[in-house]
């Protein structure tokens, strides 16, 4: 069931305002034409995908609803009263799988301790294991820094992997753009196209 708070509302509203001026504009020389020149500029179009970014996450984040909640009766529907957004529903995993305390950052035992029953019955008071934090490893005791270096190590390497073909395809481009300026220079054009 559909939730639409004040802040949704006219967060929606600028949204349809703008698709509006966008259709109105678009028929405007007088409008488009400055336009036009942004959509020249590397920066401006660099800016524009990382802003769309975040209006896509805003707009996800601003609609909300109440989930519907699985009932044996198929003839009612009972919604909860929490309220979620597009965006918790797509984080679900970040949404649930959360710790009951704070811990230090990579940490895989609870920041506060707790009374914690032993394979023997014993009870003793310590830092208990985390739920998510390091449950791949089998003793974070030891493993903890062992993962910690592997897979630092490992994006390094595709760092290092991405930059490498980065810098391959930035080389492609200065040598195409350098045999373009050659090839545009009358002094050194062969074909006769590049007379001034």
């Amino acid at each position: 069931m559909p939730v639409i708070f004040i802040t949704d509302f006219l967060i929606f509203l600028l949204l349809f305002g703008s698709i509006a001026f966008f259709l109105y504009a678009r028929k405007q020389e007088h409008l488009t034409a400055p336009w036009k020149e942004i959509k020249k500029q590397p920066l401006a179009m660099s800016s524009a995908v990382i802003l769309s970014f975040f209006i896509i996450f805003g707009l996800l984040d601003s609609a909300h609803f109440h989930p519907r909640i699985e009932t044996d009766e198929k003839s009612e529907n009972v919604y909860s009263n929490e309220i979620l957004s597009v965006l918790d529903l797509l984080l679900k995993d970040l949404r649930l799988k959360t710790e009951k305390t704070y811990s230090a950052p990579l940490a895989s035992y609870s920041f506060s301790k707790e009374l914690i029953e032993l394979e023997d019955g014993k009870k003793i008071r310590d830092y208990p294991r985390l739920l998510y934090g390091g449950a791949n490893l089998d003793n974070p005791k030891t493993d903890s820094t062992r993962d910690i270096i592997k897979r630092g190590q490992e994006t390094i390497e595709l760092l290092m992997t991405e930059k490498n073909a980065l810098r391959a395809r930035v080389k492609e481009l200065e040598d195409e753009n350098t045999r373009l300026r050659v090839h545009d220079s009358p002094s050194t054009c062969k074909h006769g196209c590049c007379k001034y």
